[in-house]
């Protein structure tokens, strides 16, 4: 009975290997995928990984290949939105407020006494917000392409009498174990 469980739960494990690559090949992030397949992130990553080793070379490749055509898709949509948005920064906008033109009042015509009106106000919220979305794209290609270095964080807190016992146990552990790798090394031929 014992095989037969464990059979069944290779092949399961074996089929959700093959939809983690699947769901990766379309794209798909691995927060995604783990929602799409029911489980923990890390799990996604660790077995894609494991797929990934298993898998022949040619299909690594395939997979390397469709990541490649993903990012260049990525890269046209990014310069496609920066060309629409590079038309919209050129353009000149106008104020608009409730559905009219908003111009700089002039006076009165002395002949009608009806207002008179000069140039419609500039509205750049709509440049500024163009300004803006060109930064994000360019953030984000950025990201994509990755040209920010790589960040790391150190965390610095007190160390307890505790924590400085279990360093110290730590570095005697590591020091002997490097002891009998030498010890090791030179009784070798």
């Amino acid at each position: 009975m014992a095989g037969g469980n464990r059979h069944r739960n290779e092949h399961e494990v074996a089929e959700m290997r093959r939809r983690i690559v699947e769901l990766r090949d379309q794209g798909l992030e691995f927060r995604e995928i783990a929602r799409e397949v029911g489980r923990d992130v890390a799990v996604v990553w660790r077995q894609y990984q494991r797929a990934m080793r298993q898998i022949p070379a040619a299909a690594v490749e395939e997979h390397a290949r469709k990541a490649a055509q993903r990012l260049d898709e990525q890269l046209l949509r990014i310069d496609m939105e920066r060309e629409v948005l590079m038309d919209i920064v050129a353009k000149r906008h106008v104020h608009i407020s409730n559905g009219r033109v908003v111009c700089e009042y002039k006076g009165t015509d002395p002949e009608t006494g009806k207002p008179v009106y000069g140039d419609p106000y500039e509205d750049d919220a709509p440049t500024m917000q163009a300004i803006d979305r060109l930064c994000r794209l360019d953030d984000q290609e950025a990201k994509l392409l990755g040209i920010y270095p790589k960040q790391t964080i150190s965390v610095e807190r007190p160390t307890s009498e505790l924590d400085s016992a279990v360093i110290a146990l730590i570095e005697q552990a590591k020091a002997r174990a490097a002891e009998r790798r030498a010890g090791r090394e030179s009784r070798q031929p």
